[in-house]
């Protein structure tokens, strides 16, 4: 069996090469930053935690489906459960103020 012989560009002087000036982008180099405010990335201090290894690929996933890293994609999610935490602490308040005092007591 002789070996694969390939075409290049020193086999073929008439083929000039345009080196590459953009560089290279890999990883999160290559997305798109989501703009604050002010349009620039905001600053967040790092935060670490731990969560079942399934719940972190799907939300891994849906994170590059929606086009979004998943630090933008936890601060959404925080946020909601922040407002829904305290959706529910409105409504038990409320419920609260709606009894009479005598009823409470007991």
């Amino acid at each position: 069996m002789s070996p694969q012989r390939f075409d290049t560009a020193d086999e073929d002087p008439g083929v000039p090469l345009s080196p590459n000036t953009g560089g290279i982008n890999a990883g999160s180099a290559s997305a798109p930053r989501t703009a604050g405010a002010r349009g620039r990335a905001p600053k967040r201090p790092p935060f670490g935690s731990y969560m079942e290894a399934q719940l972190q690929r799907e939300f891994k996933v849906a994170c590059v489906v929606a086009g979004i890293e998943m630090q933008d994609g936890l601060d959404q999610a925080v946020r909601l459960w922040l407002a829904h935490q305290q959706e529910q602490h409105d409504g038990a308040a409320s419920l609260l103020a709606d009894e009479p005092t005598s009823e409470r007591a007991s």
